[in-house]
């Protein structure tokens, strides 16, 4: 029981189908634009494109928060939706991503057998879209470099 005054809202189901929709579907087409400026996506269709911005994943991280580590088994490509990573390789800082759409971690879907080159960690609050190389291959139902490679035939 409410120990208080309680204000119920319904929403029926229809419309809230229609909401969800609308929401996944903007962050497809905010994705998209992030993902088309990929090289090693651009060889993609545009139906392939949406199906990678489709695979994506939103992802918040906190200042000095590791995204992957140096050495770790790579599992996919981060693209920069706002603020600044840094990249480090042997406790030495050698780059920083600054711009939204910069992207960083992509050999990962070419080669998932190669380890990280570089730590990458979070400066200040930041997100990124992620796409592992296992939802290409689910999407796809191949990897990525059978994928392009079927492309340029």
């Amino acid at each position: 029981r409410a120990k208080g005054t309680v204000i119920v809202y319904a929403l029926d189901g229809v419309t809230f189908r229609e909401h969800v929709r609308d929401m996944m579907m903007n962050q497809v087409t905010e994705t998209r634009r992030y993902v088309d400026n990929v090289p090693v996506f651009q060889k993609l269709t545009p139906v392939q494109r949406d199906m990678v911005a489709q695979a994506a994943v939103y992802e918040e991280f906190v200042d000095g928060e590791i995204l992957f580590r140096q050495g770790d088994f790579g599992d996919g490509i981060y693209l920069l939706r706002f603020g600044e990573t840094v990249v480090v390789v042997n406790d030495q800082t050698v780059w920083r991503y600054t711009q939204a759409g910069d992207f960083f971690g992509e050999r990962a879907l070419l080669a998932a057998s190669e380890k990280r080159a570089a730590t990458v960690k979070s400066l200040g609050e930041s997100s990124c879209f992620k796409i592992l190389a296992k939802d290409i291959d689910r999407v796809f139902g191949n990897d990525l470099e059978t994928v392009l490679a079927h492309n340029m035939l």
